[in-house]
Formats: structure tokens, sequence, C-alpha cells
């Protein structure tokens, strides 16, 4: 089985051709941005921005009229563009009768809103439609749930094993139950302080929790920028 250092090689190496061939792609691999045609050559957002700009104040832009052979500023554009929705939200805004091709007002909205949820709120019998209960309803109906759920809780113990302390002083008074809880928390692998195990004590416990001993993971200080560096050259 490969070690961590070695996976961790392959990563680098496949990253460094991988961008290697993305820069090939770009720009043939070369160190710089120096064969752009643009005046600005810091960087390709740069030089895209410097095409943008030489493209916005292109002459083929025309605002005082509609031509197939120019086209509008984007000023100009949005300008249209909110003249055209202004009117279109105000011929659909009717108030009267519902219908699909006209819209109601905010207003129209919120007063139908108010009106299809007063009286909304019944105590009485459950629906799943038309109605819900009041705050007071839902807090008394929470709370018989929290009693029962004590009372399964407690199953039937009697009132001398019913509450924390009257089970401790059950445990409390079982020395031999608490010898093995004793020695089994004895076994465990501890995070508190250094502990001494034997190789099968090891083994196990690594096996247990899925890890892996330092001699498969590697070398943890290799080098990987310089095995990434060497894989783009």
């Amino acid at each position: 089985m490969a070690t961590l250092e070695t996976r961790l090689q392959e990563l680098a190496q496949t990253m460094g051709t991988g961008d290697k061939a993305l820069r090939v792609l770009l720009n043939g691999n070369a160190a710089d941005l120096a064969a752009l045609a643009t005046t600005d050559k810091t960087s390709l957002v740069n030089a895209l921005n410097e095409i943008y700009a030489l493209i916005a104040t292109a002459a083929g832009i025309d605002d005082a009229s509609t031509s197939t052979s120019t086209t509008w500023s984007s000023t100009k554009t949005r300008s249209e563009i909110d003249t055209a929705r202004a009117g279109a939200v105000a011929d659909a805004i009717d108030d009267g009768a519902p219908s699909s091709s006209t819209a109601w007002s905010s207003s129209k909205t919120a007063a139908e809103i108010d009106t299809a949820v007063s009286g909304v709120i019944d105590d009485g019998a459950t629906t799943a439609t038309d109605s819900t209960l009041s705050a007071a309803t839902i807090l008394a109906a929470v709370a018989a749930a929290k009693a029962e759920a004590k009372s399964e809780l407690i199953g039937g113990a009697g009132a001398e094993y019913d509450t924390l302390v009257e089970i401790q002083n059950l445990l409390q008074g079982n020395d031999t139950a608490l010898g093995a809880i004793n020695a089994a928390l004895a076994a465990r692998v501890r995070f508190d302080q250094a502990q001494s195990l034997t190789g099968t004590q090891q083994n196990t416990a690594r096996s247990n929790i899925g890890a892996v001993a330092a001699a498969d993971i590697g070398n943890p200080d290799r080098d990987l920028v310089a095995i990434y560096t060497a894989a783009l050259q």
C-alpha cells in the first residue's frame, strides 16, 4: 500500500501537469503576457477590459435612432427597458375581478390576504386545510406531550426509583457492578494523559477507529511545492 507521502507527491505532480496544460492553452506556456497585442499586459482581465472599453466607445453606438447597422448604449437600452416595463406594469394592474391576464396592486393583494386569513384560528376540531390552533391551545398540547413523555421515561418505576438521585444511590450500593464498569474504563484509550500500550493494543485501537500507523504515512515534511513546480516545467 502506498504511503500518504507518496499519494501527496502524486497529487502535486498531477496538479502541476494540469496547470501547465492550462497555461499552454492560454498563452503557450509563456512565462509572461508580453505576446498580448493590447497596451495593458499586466493580466488577461486588464487586457479584456481594454478591449471592452474600445468596443464601448466604437462609432457604432447611436442613441438617437433605431437602425439595423448601429446599437444603443447601455444607458439608452436601460432607459427604454424601464419605460416599457413601467407601461406594462401600469396596463397589467386591475383591482377588479380576478383575471389570468392582469394583476392586482399590492394594496388589493394585502386586502384580499387579510380577508382570507381572518377567522383562521379555530380551537375546535383540527383540520388540515382551513384553520389553525391558537397559541394557548398549542402550548397546552405541548405541556400534555411533555407530561406524557415524562411518564413514558419513568416507565412505571416505583417511587423509590423514579429520580436520578435514587438511581445514583442504587448504583453506589452495588460495588460489583461499579468494579466491572471501572475495569472497562481502565481498558479505554485515553486522550487526557499519556498512556503505555503494547503493540497489540495499539493495532486494535487503530483498527477500531480506522486510523493508520505513522509508518504508513511516510514523510509529512516532503516539499510538495518543489514537486509541483517541477511538474510545471
